[in-house]
């Protein structure tokens, strides 16, 4: 038999958790030729300040002597990896008041392990009163429930009740041919309340004179969403605050806490647009300042036999038109929501020619007009915001200062000499709206919403000269100073801020708690 070393705890408490067991002789016997299960021995949570130094030796006894069970491999919380800055046994000494079951379920799932053992301890008046949970981690579930207020004399009689348990838990002996445990499609037939309840008092009369319940736990481990009431107390406590540790604000930390990515993802999206190029591919509808019209009239005289013209009027217009835009914008993070870079494209629209000719005192004849197609050339800088990187669908705005230029299809050859005007040029500020949906990790699709604002250029420009005044001169409207389309398209990511390799945990997630 073992002896503990000597440690001063309530009512004798020590030299009943000393226990010596004798697991090894009631282990010895079971499963010698199974493959061994993984069983994290977790903390003991102490429910008040005495219990304390009494939960961490139970918790190192049930480890030691469940490592003598040829079907058991053990494992402690230090076994199991660590999270981003500091070790799973500090993680679980934070583990909040009431949730040692949840926190376990987490160091369970990080270790690998098929069950763990844990429970909480209460140093009261002449006892301790012990409480032994056992978990199957795989189906996250809880099984069995111990409960037990121990007294002075019953001590070796609870340790080897909570072997018992322990055993016939684990190893699914509890109901003999149907098994408690859950193990999903395969699982055998569940026992019902009945024959459980047989078993298990099979067990607490085994244990002779030690006050003991053993209850069918058969709960579902559920993990609760950070909340902002969380996040206040974690903010009253002292030491260092866990987003203080991660390097976040407490607001980003609790979007952290309920965005359900692992801490890398999380990082690496975070970064958002900062230190990449962005690369843009554009398709649209505008309606503005992209049709336009030119206009002319001229009256010639034929005084002893030689054509003369004694008067000609001429205008050209930029109209508001509807036309398809196509082109692109390249931009730079400068922060994880701001880009800043350029745009160009072309966006389609309509020419209209109407030309007349006529001779002094015959009657004129009606002109032909006709349309073509033209392109103006539109590029500019441009910044772009987007809100909230880490989240799939993120609000989008930003602005542009643009050049219009209008470019007409007109062969200078069709209208009178000196009457071919320099295509319009227009400065407009452009406001947009909209918003991108993550499709990969360097993809994204976008919709912008523009709206334009006509700040500076002639839209309407005349010409006219002559010794009398024969022809009508009819001033075409322009265009007016707002427009307005739609734009779509893709836009890709290359490059970016690097994250720190320290943040990356492929296959493990932050803890649901601290």
């Amino acid at each position: 038999m073992r002896h503990p070393p000597r440690l001063m705890y309530p009512s004798g408490v020590l030299t009943s958790i000393a226990l010596s067991l004798a697991l090894s002789g009631a282990f010895s016997a079971a499963s010698a030729a199974e493959p061994e299960t993984t069983i994290l021995v977790s903390s003991l949570q102490p429910r008040n300040a005495e219990a304390t130094g009494l939960a961490s030796l139970v918790e190192n006894f049930l480890a030691q002597e469940l490592k003598d069970h040829p079907g058991f491999d053990v494992l402690r919380v230090e076994d199991t990896p660590a999270f981003e800055d500091y070790a799973a046994r500090t993680y679980m000494d934070g583990c909040p008041r009431g949730e040692v079951v949840g926190c376990t379920q987490i160091i369970g799932e990080r270790g690998k392990a098929a069950f763990a053992v844990t429970g909480t301890v209460l140093a009261v008046v002449g006892g301790t009163q012990v409480q032994i949970e056992i978990l199957d981690i795989r189906n996250g579930r809880s099984l069995i429930r111990f409960e037990s207020e121990l007294e002075s004399g019953a001590d070796e009689a609870f340790a080897e009740g909570v072997a018992k348990v322990l055993a016939a838990a684990i190893d699914g002996e509890i109901g003999k041919e149907r098994d408690i445990r859950f193990d999903g499609e395969d699982a055998p037939e569940p026992m019902d309340d009945v024959e459980v309840r047989k078993q298990l008092d099979e067990l607490q009369r085994e244990m002779g004179s030690v006050t003991a319940v053993i209850s069918r736990s058969d709960r579902v481990i559920e993990r609760p969403a950070y909340s902002l009431e969380d996040l206040s107390k974690k903010m009253e406590g002292e030491g260092t605050k866990p987003w203080e540790r991660l390097d976040m604000k407490p607001a980003e930390y609790l979007r952290y806490k309920n965005s359900g990515l692992e801490l890398f993802q999380w990082r690496e999206r975070a970064v958002g647009r900062k230190g990449q190029l962005l690369l843009r591919p554009t398709v649209g509808f505008s309606n503005g300042p992209y049709s336009g019209l030119y206009y002319s009239r001229s009256a010639y005289d034929v005084p002893s036999g030689t054509l003369t013209i004694v008067d000609v009027y001429a205008a050209q217009a930029v109209q508001t038109g509807s036309g398809a835009n196509f082109g692109g914008s390249v931009g730079f993070g400068i922060s994880p929501v701001v880009d800043v870079g350029a745009t160009i494209g072309v966006t389609t629209g309509s020419w209209t020619v109407d030309i007349g000719q006529e001779t002094v005192g015959q009657p004129a004849s009606a002109s032909q007009p006709y349309s073509t197609g033209q392109t103006t050339l539109v590029v500019g800088p441009r910044v772009t915001a987007t809100l909230f990187p880490v989240l799939p669908i993120r609000p989008t705005f930003g602005g542009s200062v643009l050049l219009l230029r209008g470019r007409t299809e007109m062969d200078p050859d069709s209208v009178p000499e000196g009457l071919v005007f320099e295509p319009a040029v227009m400065i407009a500020a452009e406001l947009f709206v909209g918003g991108e949906a993550r499709i990969s990790r360097s993809v994204d699709f976008f919709l912008h919403v523009p709206l334009q604002v006509r700040l500076a250029g002639e839209v309407v420009s005349t010409f006219r000269d002559g010794i009398q005044e024969e022809v009508d001169a009819a001033v075409p409207r322009g265009a007016g100073i707002i427009g307005a389309g739609v734009a779509a398209g893709l836009q890709i990511r290359l490059f970016g801020a690097k994250v720190k390799e320290s943040s990356r945990f492929d296959d493990m997630d932050e803890p649901e708690e601290e």
